[in-house]
């Protein structure tokens, strides 16, 4: 079969490779869609470390060939890979975090991945998508998984309410009439008719996941969403897909976040850049006692963060790195109902055979450019 294979970094090339054969527990799919994002990149020029020589590709979508158990999956089927493989045994698996799991890895970056004709994954790691969803978008439901298993992590959405006792028993000040954890007065029943408060959310990075997890906050409850990116275009584009307001970086983005969560800063601000940079911004934006996400792959191994603010502010500091198996079904429905759109943020669809010159363009930020789809 033809792959794109990574010798060893920057040293890219298409080859004939011998077709995988799947085990008695795996699925053989042929590949019609792929995409790319900065983990390949960064495998690609040797910050993330991987097994070279290695098929790159953790975003795949394609037809069960063989392997199907003609329940679940069946052959023909149009599937989606979950590239998270773990042993199901240790202590982190036995915990239900089968994404930490040290003897696991990931399907292009440990072993052979999608940018090929096929690949071989566990069949219990390939989920069907259904007639709704078009093949094309469906690469990016893996990264929905992600910002999916952040989001839960964080508890994004909307929080209950609290008792009129335990309202009054947390205001302490005379005067002072009692609040949410948000900071903002509490609902009143009736005049809202919700079941709970919406948090607010500011999002640091409208690339991909930054546009995913605008739309993704807002399906989950949350507002105001706010996001926050240097360039126009995107915030544009964040606009069209629900944000409640999109501004500039740095102090504009701070002026602006807090003027529209009656000064006291966002409930969650999820940090999508990478950049550790806007880890600082992300600590300055978040209301005290609120929660900051680590979303952005940071593989710098030093930088300059206002530590006393997070002493200050005490906020919840949240990492979130990869998905589980949950979250590839509930992400699918997300899709399949119309919740999430992902076919706006599909801006390019190339050959699979020139991956090299696709990666090259994730090294430019220019306008216009968003998720690039590989076509098998």
């Amino acid at each position: 079969m033809k792959a794109v294979v990574l010798r060893k970094p920057f040293d890219l090339a298409l080859a004939d490779v011998a077709t995988p054969h799947p085990g008695p527990d795996d699925v053989l799919v042929r590949v019609t869609h792929s995409g790319i994002c900065g983990t390949d990149l960064k495998i690609l020029t040797g910050a993330m470390p991987a097994s070279y020589p290695i098929i790159m590709g953790h975003e795949t979508a394609g037809d069960v060939v063989s392997g199907a158990d003609g329940g679940r999956i069946r052959q023909g089927d149009r599937v989606l890979v979950d590239p998270v493989l773990y042993c199901g045994t240790c202590f982190d698996c036995r915990a239900g975090r089968t994404n930490l799991c040290p003897n696991g890895g990931v399907i292009g970056r440990e072993v052979n991945g999608g940018f090929a004709d096929y690949v071989v994954a566990p069949r219990s790691h390939v989920h069907s998508l259904p007639a709704s969803i078009d093949s094309r978008t469906a690469p990016l439901i893996q990264v929905l998984t992600t910002v999916l298993h952040a989001q839960r992590r964080a508890n994004v959405g909307r929080v209950p309410r609290p008792s009129a006792r335990s309202a009054r028993a947390g205001s302490t000040v005379s005067g002072v009439e009692p609040s949410t954890r948000s900071g903002r007065p509490e609902h009143v029943e009736g005049r809202s008719g919700s079941a709970g408060e919406s948090q607010s959310v500011a999002v640091l990075g409208l690339g991909v996941s930054g546009q995913l997890h605008v739309q993704l906050a807002k399906a989950r409850g949350a507002g105001p969403v706010i996001g926050v990116t240097r360039s126009a275009w995107k915030r544009s584009m964040a606009d069209r897909l629900g944000a409640d307001l999109t501004v500039s970086t740095g102090e504009e983005a701070i002026r602006a976040v807090k003027g529209a969560t009656e000064g006291h800063g966002a409930d969650v601000v999820i940090e999508s850049t990478g950049m550790v940079a806007s880890i600082a911004d992300a600590i300055a934006m978040v209301r005290p006692g609120g929660t900051v996400v680590l979303f952005g792959i940071y593989t710098a191994s030093e930088g300059s963060l206002p530590f006393y603010q997070l002493y200050y502010k005490e906020p919840t500091l949240i990492s979130a790195r990869a998905a589980t198996a949950e979250d590839f079904p509930e992400s699918i429905d997300l899709v399949a109902d119309g919740r999430i759109t992902l076919s706006p943020l599909v801006t390019h669809v190339m050959p699979v055979a020139e991956l090299a010159r696709a990666l090259g363009m994730l090294e430019s930020d220019a306008d216009g450019r968003m998720k690039i789809i590989l076509e098998h």
